[in-house]
């Protein structure tokens, strides 16, 4: 850095304290990427806040200096959503500010602090019986409150309660130049964070923006009690075709909190983890219904048991009952396929009546490309879940990769030691990031939303003119100098710093 740089330096080490700044080079460029290959420029320093005061302040001295802020929290992304692209950027670790701050059973909301694990937050409100609606991604052992808000995610309770951002009432935000911001009933200056809705939605503004907007620094959910009874059903089917039907006659229901289905490349994974009834099996829907009271558990699953029984099989609800016990054990399969290659995946959330359409497409994609496949020891597989009455299409690809120190560090150490010696394989990744942009492009050529904006799903092509045009200004009047996650859903950022 210049000698402003060092005086920043200075500046942020005295608010958030010299040990929570870190300057070393191979420490900045871990914090600084991603589960992606998207260009990287390590940040200038990471700095480790434990307070909102402290957010406001280190947003306040860069955005006077020039400097680029981004917000990191468990780093579950694959879009390169906070990875830093430009010099002169400080970024935001904000695992410190993990405090569950209010848990109001007579209300039915709770406060955290974004860099609060979604595992975290079930276990101590599953301690007094409650639970928020949407309950945390399959990540939520590493993934934070505020980093899935920043690019909305879905899983657990997705089926019948919506993404992560449909259960929020409120959030406290820091914008550039360190303003702190309170949305809905919680922004009312006699009020409490019981309410969204104060007049526009101005909670919805920071959701899913990927931090171009603000660095969030805690979040309002809604609460609901445990339902005391649960019934949980499994499906096999023969054609990917029949579970799309089925899915789609159970998700019209919203009778089930989650519904999701696997194909043969997970079946053979999973056996491999225990659950050896999978192997063989063509495609499988996995569910749990919830309820007050048993007889009505048990009468949503009878009606939905019907629905599966049209197309598929009943299986043992061995996999979604293990879910239940441990909602994020899972996070290992997010990471590396069974024998060490890495994953990649890419996704379209479409309406059903598109869902046999995109299935044709895609596969046609694949054929296609199956000489392309074989030659670089590339499998694919596809995981489709029901977010209400909509369709989320879940493309993966794997090849042999070098896996690197953000993965192994969140596997089994028997597993990272063989792992480790897994060379660099530069050919397959680049006809792996190939082929997951043309499925991409595809999903955008269907109409398909995503989530994880990030740096990487077409963005600005795929809205009409006017709305971006609305967007952009309204970048800009909350960020006039483009310093907040510059270039964070393709939006200009600032010039590039010293």
């Amino acid at each position: 850095m210049t000698t402003a740089g060092a005086d920043l330096l200075r500046e942020l080490s005295r608010i958030v304290g010299a040990g929570h700044l870190v300057a070393e080079r191979a420490e900045r460029e871990f914090y600084s990427t991603d589960m992606s290959y998207g260009p990287v420029e390590p940040a200038d320093a990471v700095v480790r806040p434990s307070s909102a005061a402290e957010v406001a302040s280190v947003v306040e001295c860069a955005h006077a200096a020039g400097v680029a802020i981004t917000a990191r929290g468990g780093g579950m992304t694959y879009t390169g959503a906070y990875t830093p692209t430009r010099r002169g950027t400080v970024l935001l670790d904000m695992s410190r500010l993990n405090s569950i701050c209010e848990i109001n059973g007579d209300d039915l909301y709770v406060t955290a602090e974004c860099g609060c694990t979604w595992e975290k937050l079930y276990l101590e409100l599953r301690e007094q019986g409650l639970r928020t609606p949407f309950a945390g991604t399959s990540s939520g052992r590493y993934a934070t409150v505020g980093g899935t808000l920043s690019t909305n995610g879905v899983f657990l309770g997705c089926s019948r309660f919506g993404t992560a951002a449909d259960s929020v009432l409120g959030l406290e935000v820091v914008t550039a130049g360190g303003r702190l911001v309170r949305t809905g009933s919680g922004g009312h200056a006699s009020g409490v964070p019981f309410f969204r809705y104060l007049g526009p939605d101005l909670t919805g503004i920071f959701l899913a923006d990927t931090g171009a907007f603000g660095v969030k620094t805690a979040a309002t959910l809604k609460l609901l009690p445990i339902p005391a009874h649960a019934r949980s059903l499994s499906f096999a089917f023969d054609t990917f075709a029949a579970s799309i039907d089925t899915m789609a006659g159970m998700a019209r229901f919203g009778l089930a909190s989650e519904i999701y289905s696997l194909d043969p490349h997970y079946h053979r994974s999973l056996a491999n983890a225990g659950f050896a009834f999978l192997e063989g099996l063509e495609w499988s829907i996995h569910l749990t219904v919830e309820a007050a009271d048993d007889q009505s558990a048990q009468a949503g699953a009878a009606l939905l048991r019907e629905v599966g029984a049209r197309h598929g099989r009943e299986l043992e609800p061995a996999l979604p009952t293990a879910l239940r016990e441990d909602p994020f054990g899972g996070v290992r399969w997010a990471l590396l396929n069974r024998d060490g290659e890495i994953w990649m995946p890419t996704h379209g959330i479409i309406p059903f009546s598109r869902a046999h359409q995109a299935a044709r497409k895609i596969g046609e994609l694949l054929d296609r490309e199956a000489a392309t496949l074989e030659r670089y020891a590339i499998t694919t597989s596809y995981q489709t879940v029901a977010v209400g009455p909509h369709w989320i299409f879940e493309v993966a690809f794997y090849w042999p990769d070098e896996v690197g120190r953000f993965r192994l560090e969140k596997i089994d150490p028997s597993e990272a030691e063989r792992f480790a010696s897994i060379p660099a394989n530069p050919e397959a990744r680049r006809e792996g990031l190939r082929l997951r942009r043309e499925v991409s492009d595809l999903f955008a050529r269907l109409g398909g939303a995503q989530l994880q904006l990030g740096r990487y799903y077409a963005y600005e092509s795929v809205l009409e003119p006017a709305a971006w045009k609305t967007l952009t200004e309204l970048k800009t009047t909350l960020d006039p100098h483009g310093l907040m996650n510059p270039g964070a859903l393709g939006l200009p950022g600032g010039q590039t710093g010293s």
